[in-house]
């Protein structure tokens, strides 16, 4: 039976229209692990733990996938003595993060730098049988590490989303332009991921005076109260972070460990969106309208 011309044109659309479909993830478990410095650049070991949280608050604006709070990846990383080769290599450490993190997807990567230039590479590794699915190397100076960055997270969540990197971003926040301002933040925060809580206060500081708008070190300073039992210093030093912009990826999660709530399990990120009433009730006080209310 021959088909006529119109039917043929009917067909070939189809064909055409299914081949064009691109499978778009509806959510993906997700968790953001360590970098890894290969060069013997010590001042750039701080990149190691920024690397993987930037990307981990980058991905939090995106609707497609499901993140696993950082302390969660780190408490588990410690304790397997993780280096991204794992992620392909060593069968045994993934099983161990499947069954305590539930997730699909890992990403992580490694970063040299030589000559003031650097190049950091990223993988997306599927955990149920090792497999890489995505990598991408970037190069530059190291004075455009923070932009590099911000582009990296943009081939990523264009991984996941299927929307180009060059859309993704220009809506990708620079919370800041300060390289100094993002190394002392960070070396502060592994300083206080060991428990050397004076001496993370004091780096938390420096990257206040580096870049006084940056907010991240104002979510981080009032940790140090915390552990002193100082709830009165905490509630004032979060209140100015609260303040500063409730699009921040970090402003909920600050919201649920205020100094009310300290000392209780930290909840799962999926929560973190729906909790800016419990602000009123821990800050009212302290804290300004939010915009729009």
């Amino acid at each position: 039976m021959r088909l006529s011309r119109r039917l043929w044109t009917v067909l070939l659309t189809g064909i055409i229209l299914c081949a064009s479909v691109t499978w778009v993830w509806a959510s993906a478990n997700v968790s953001v692990f360590n970098f890894q410095m290969k060069s013997e650049t010590p001042d750039w070991v701080w990149l190691e733990k920024c690397l993987a949280d930037q990307i981990t608050t980058d991905l939090f604006g995106s609707k497609m996938v499901t993140l696993l709070a950082r302390d969660r990846m780190q408490a588990l990383a410690d304790q397997l003595d993780w280096v991204p080769e794992f992620a392909t290599t060593d069968p045994e450490r993934m099983k161990r993060i499947d069954e305590a993190l539930n997730i699909e997807f890992l990403i992580t990567g490694i970063f040299s730098v030589e000559d003031k230039q650097i190049a950091i590479t990223a993988q997306i590794v599927r955990v149920g049988d090792r497999k890489e699915v995505f990598r991408k190397t970037l190069t530059g100076s190291t004075r455009d590490v923070i932009g590099l960055q911000k582009k990296l997270s943009a081939e990523l969540i264009s991984w996941f989303t299927k929307t180009p990197p060059e859309q993704i971003l220009p809506t990708l926040p620079v919370w800041t332009r300060s390289v100094p301002a993002m190394k002392a933040l960070y070396e502060g925060m592994h300083l206080y991921d060991q428990g050397r809580y004076a001496e993370g206060w004091l780096k938390f500081r420096q990257a206040s005076r580096e870049d006084p708008q940056y907010m991240e070190p104002q979510n981080w300073v009032p940790k140090l109260p915390y552990s002193r039992d100082g709830t009165r210093n905490a509630r004032r030093g979060s209140a100015g972070f609260f303040n500063l912009d409730t699009a921040h990826p970090r402003w909920p999660n600050a919201v649920m460990k205020s100094p009310p709530t300290h000392g209780r399990p930290s909840p799962p990120p999926r929560d973190w969106r729906t909790c800016p009433e419990r602000l009123e009730e821990g800050f009212g006080d302290c804290v300004e309208p939010w915009p729009g209310q």
